[in-house]
């Protein structure tokens, strides 16, 4: 089988920030896939999460996270590779817990685009005996219909 999906150069350094685990997801899913896929983001700053979470509250936009990066963290932010415990932004081994990935190009209005990058970010997680789940189906009972609240390109490690 001829591999026809590939990552840029800005996906794969987005990928070296990710946990080690979601990275061998991610390059099984690079494997695996029939579209390109491109990479959003990995790990996030606290001042990048804070902006996120002020979009549709206090900033123009729609509201895109329900975390404010302080009271509650996003599985983007900053932990210890070796620990899993929060640190610094700028510590030597922080890592995200969480990737945004979606079709490439990015189209945001590409459902049929999302629910492919869906089955097989599923599927490369569980070639790799790795659990995530996605921000699609928070509960993972298969039924996207019972959300309340859709982040189609998240993928975040379970456990």
């Amino acid at each position: 089988m001829t591999q026809t999906a590939k990552y840029g150069r800005t996906s794969l350094a987005r990928i070296g920030t990710c946990h080690p685990d979601l990275i061998r997801v991610l390059m099984e899913a690079e494997r695996i896939s029939s579209i390109d896929l491109t990479v959003i983001e990995g790990l996030r700053s606290l001042a990048r999460q804070r902006s996120l979470y002020a979009q549709g509250r206090t900033e123009p936009g729609r509201i895109v996270t329900q975390l404010d990066g302080v009271s509650r963290r996003s599985k983007h932010q900053a932990v210890s590779k070796a620990s899993g415990e929060p640190v610094a932004d700028d510590h030597s081994d922080a890592v995200s817990l969480a990737v945004d990935i979606g079709p490439h190009p990015l189209d945001w209005n590409d459902a049929f685009g999302f629910g492919v990058v869906y089955a097989v970010m599923m599927q490369a997680a569980k070639n790799v005996g790795v659990r995530i789940r996605a921000g699609a189906d928070w509960d993972g009972d298969g039924d996207r219909s019972d959300q309340r609240f859709d982040d189609y390109p998240h993928f975040e490690l379970v456990g």
